[in-house]
Formats: C-alpha cells, structure tokens, sequence
C-alpha cells in the first residue's frame, strides 16, 4: 500500500508544478508575487 502513497504523492507534484508554471504565464512573477503577498 506504500506504494499508493507514493504515487499520489509525486502525482500532486507534479499537478502542483502545473499551476505554478500556468499562474506565471498568466500573471508573470511578479504578480505572482504580490497575490501571494495579499
């Protein structure tokens, strides 16, 4: 079953890695910066 967790693991990674690399082309970085700022 650890497997599982591994799998689910490395799947949010990457999902994660996918939002952030999509948020930078909509926003650019700086304002990524200044919504995660508030």
């Amino acid at each position: 079953m650890r497997m599982v967790g591994n799998v689910a693991t490395e799947a949010s990674l990457h999902i994660l890695a996918y939002n952030i690399k999509r948020t930078i082309a909509l926003l650019g970085v700086p304002g990524l910066i200044a919504a995660l700022q508030g």
